[in-house]
């Protein structure tokens, strides 16, 4: 089980980025999320999972160094985007933490570096941040950066499916088809647990 990270993690984003996308867009109305494709089972026995890879742009009110590392990050200016997303993400932003998380999974502007990618991803997921949330669920399907634990992938998926979003829904369904039925049950037993505490300290 491996991310794949091809050429097609830069197709334009689908549906259900959108919305989000709309919130947050300061910069230009244009503007959308780039999107991965359904998540697929190539074959019964190997589950592959892809990250969304892209950055999002900041919100209105969002601190100007925000806007100036997506912007560098758009010229392909990817240490410089590092370096102000970093700054950032030590203060806590959760969009410059998902946007940290992926140039660690990307290795844009730093060596790639799962570990780190799945830290930032889950400081940003434990904010409610619903494309982190997502991306530390593929992390856990895949075993990059962390132990491969299913559970924990069901866990992030149904969470997001819980709040009617098609992708999160898709994944754990596909996951699930390869989890015993005592799995399944822990694994919603750790999205109950997980949802009771905000996000944090989940399945730990």
């Amino acid at each position: 089980m491996t991310l794949n990270y091809s050429k097609e993690l830069q197709r334009t984003a689908v549906s259900w980025h959108i919305a989000r996308i709309r919130r947050v867009i300061a910069i230009k109305n244009t503007a959308v999320r780039q999107r991965e494709n359904n998540v697929k089972s190539k074959f019964a026995n190997i589950f592959t999972l892809f990250l969304i890879v892209s950055v999002v742009a900041c919100s209105q009110d969002s601190d100007s160094e925000l806007k100036k590392a997506w912007e560098a990050y758009e010229r392909g200016y990817y240490e410089t985007a590092f370096s102000q997303y970093w700054r950032l993400a030590e203060q806590g932003d959760a969009t410059a933490q998902f946007n940290l998380g992926n140039m660690y999974a990307n290795g844009q502007g730093v060596a790639q570096n799962y570990q780190e990618a799945v830290k930032w991803y889950r400081l940003a997921a434990e904010q409610g941040d619903a494309d982190a949330q997502f991306n530390l669920g593929v992390m856990y399907a895949n075993g990059r950066g962390v132990t491969q634990d299913d559970r924990i992938a069901h866990m992030w998926f149904n969470l997001l499916a819980s709040f009617g979003n098609k992708d999160g829904a898709n994944a754990r369904d596909r996951i699930a088809a390869r989890m015993t039925s005592n799995q399944v049950s822990e694994a919603q037993s750790f999205a109950t647990e997980c949802s009771d505490q905000n996000y944090k300290n989940c399945a730990q």
